[in-house]
């Protein structure tokens, strides 16, 4: 007789294999998920201490949004102010202003904040990704999302889609309406 495995013992050992490798895998993926957890939670900590910084720098936390118009439409004369939302530019969220604090200084400089954030000069700009700013734990897509009118439909300035870079994180824009809600 020659010396060497069987077919059959080939195969036992192939299935030990198998077994062995399909109790290990949900030791991996239960790994891999709580490293994106940890990162989720710096994230967080990361805009606590940008919020934080921003306080200590200008005395008060950074507005959720920042807008000319008020509840009864008055607003600066160069504000183009829409008529169904009483909303006006410029338009920018808090995390433009947290900018500076999160190493994102390039960017915030290049941004024109007098202006209006879908001001043509800003359109490429605000659809920058922030990798700080997108936990890797949350489903769907990363990188930007359309923004929509009142109607639903896409919000076009001068034939350009008005894109937003992806965030995970919110925050309320303070008491009055917006978009028509």
């Amino acid at each position: 007789m020659r010396a060497g495995f069987t077919l059959i013992e080939l195969l036992v050992v192939v299935a030990i294999i198998a077994i062995l490798v399909s109790l290990l895998l949900p030791a991996v993926q239960q790994a891999r998920e709580a490293a994106r957890t940890t990162s989720c939670r710096n994230n967080l900590k990361q805009l606590g201490l940008a919020l934080h910084n921003y306080h200590d720098a200008h005395s008060v936390f950074p507005a959720g949004y920042y807008s000319w118009g008020t509840s009864d439409g008055s607003g600066p004369a160069s504000a183009s102010i829409d008529p169904d939302t009483w909303d006006a530019a410029p338009g920018w969220g808090w995390t433009s202003m947290l900018l500076p604090f999160m190493d994102q200084a390039p960017l915030y400089n290049r941004m024109n904040m007098r202006g209006a954030c879908f001001a043509a000069e800003n359109l490429g700009l605000i659809q920058t990704r922030i990798p700080g700013l997108l936990c890797p734990s949350a489903s769907g897509p990363e990188a930007a999302f359309t923004v929509r009118d009142a109607a639903g439909d896409p919000l076009s300035i001068g034939g350009n889609q008005v894109v937003l870079g992806r965030s995970s994180y919110v925050a309320s824009h303070g008491q009055e309406s917006c978009w028509g809600e």
